[in-house]
């Protein structure tokens, strides 16, 4: 409807926001021309999982072979629309701590370039989640998301409802940071194995993505 567009980024306006970040999948035709309208500026964002699932029938197992189709789509959607200003090619992927993810991190980047070179390219990166990856306790694994889908089958198969699921990724670190404050998470963004961790992945991109 895009009445209710409209009136969603006029919303946003009224309240004093100039900016907005599409998460984990593309905008709407029909947002990016209202944001044109509007003059509203806009991250567009692929994705948020690579090739490390975070559930198990997410899009991992079409990623590998999709994802270059899926960023020219986005761009031949977004390119004529002066309100996206950034590219963004996933949002904490944890996959950006490891050596393949951060060869992933320039070819994405450097195919982005070629299909626009008037626009950066960014990744939200979370520096907790790349750190605790590297040291064998990642937030997200093939391994996890696979015990998760068999526990909520075989409560299916009993009768009774999936457990609720664990406080993990975001809703943990949100409620992490509520309860040690803001301070918390400034001085762990300093911390020399955040910074090794992350670094590679941020010189293979125009803009660093700060997540946390």
């Amino acid at each position: 409807d895009p009445d209710a567009v409209a009136r969603k980024v006029r919303l946003l306006k009224e309240n004093g926001y100039n900016a907005i970040r599409s998460a984990h999948n593309p905008c709407s035709k029909a947002l990016l021309t209202e944001c044109d309208r509007q003059g509203m500026l806009v991250m567009d964002e692929y994705i948020d999982h690579w090739y490390i699932h975070k559930t198990e029938h997410d899009y991992v197992d079409y990623f590998n072979d999709w994802w270059r189709q899926d960023l020219t789509d986005m761009v031949e959607k977004d390119y004529n629309h002066p309100c996206v200003v950034l590219y963004s090619t996933g949002n904490e992927v944890s996959e950006t701590a490891q050596k393949r993810g951060i060869a992933l991190t320039k070819e994405m980047t450097d195919f982005l370039h070629g299909l626009d070179d008037s626009r950066p390219v960014t990744c939200g990166v979370n520096i907790f989640f790349n750190f605790l990856s590297s040291i064998g306790f990642g937030v997200y694994s093939d391994e996890k998301a696979k015990k998760e889908a068999e526990r909520a089958e075989k409560a299916k198969q009993r009768g009774e409802k999936a457990a609720k699921k664990k406080a993990v990724g975001s809703q943990f670190f949100n409620n992490l940071a509520g309860l040690l404050g803001d301070e918390f998470m400034k001085r762990g963004a300093t911390l020399h194995g955040c910074d090794v961790k992350t670094r590679d992945a941020f010189a293979n991109m125009d803009i660093a993505g700060y997540n946390y």
